[in-house]
């Protein structure tokens, strides 16, 4: 039998040649940073090869890139759905932005994704605007419907002074709207490069 190096339990050959390598599930959660459900869902949907190893779950290393742009696509499709929304002066609810992101509201792992897409979009938008674009996403098609509890703790994070729920959402909702109605163009909306 032929002895092979090994480094850290798997083969040499793995490190050298990328195609070869494996990353653990875990570690494609932090690289790509996005949650375990985005991951596992991508690895069904495109049938992505999971091996054992050790008791744990290993992926192929250039399936980091598909989960990236995977996540990526899902996180464009909801933000249309809120510009359009916001260009109406309107809102959108958790439903809409699921089903645009190619998600089942229903199911609990996917709820925790659309949870994450709401995260990163709040981000984004803060970053480029100072805003939250997420605030006209609701519960229910109602404006006195409230959005899940993890919005505001996204908010917090980002530097937002959150007193009182309803009065943030309304302000933050009239500052969308606002902007949104401003930001039309004769070609149509256009996102600041």
């Amino acid at each position: 039998m032929i002895e092979r190096e090994t480094v850290h339990g798997a083969p040499e050959a793995w490190l050298n040649y990328s195609d070869l390598s494996l990353v653990p599930i875990r570690a494609a959660v932090v690289s790509c940073d996005v949650t375990e459900a985005i991951v596992e869902k991508v690895v069904a949907l495109n049938k992505v090869p999971v091996i054992e190893h050790g008791g744990e779950r290993l992926i192929p290393h250039k399936s980091l890139l598909l989960i990236r742009k995977s996540y990526e696509k899902q996180v464009e499709a909801a933000r249309n759905v809120l510009e359009n929304a916001a260009r109406r002066r309107s809102i959108a609810t958790y439903r809409h932005l699921a089903e645009a992101a190619g998600l089942t509201y229903q199911v609990t792992g996917d709820k925790r994704i659309l949870s994450k897409i709401i995260e990163s979009l709040c981000k984004e938008t803060h970053d480029e605007y100072s805003m939250l674009l997420p605030a006209l996403a609701r519960r229910t098609n109602s404006m006195a419907s409230m959005p899940p509890e993890n919005f505001f703790i996204v908010a917090d994070r980002l530097g937002y002074k959150v007193d009182n729920d309803k009065d943030f959402l309304s302000a933050q909702t009239q500052k969308v709207w606002n902007f949104h109605c401003r930001c039309r163009f004769p070609n149509g909306y256009q996102r600041p490069t």
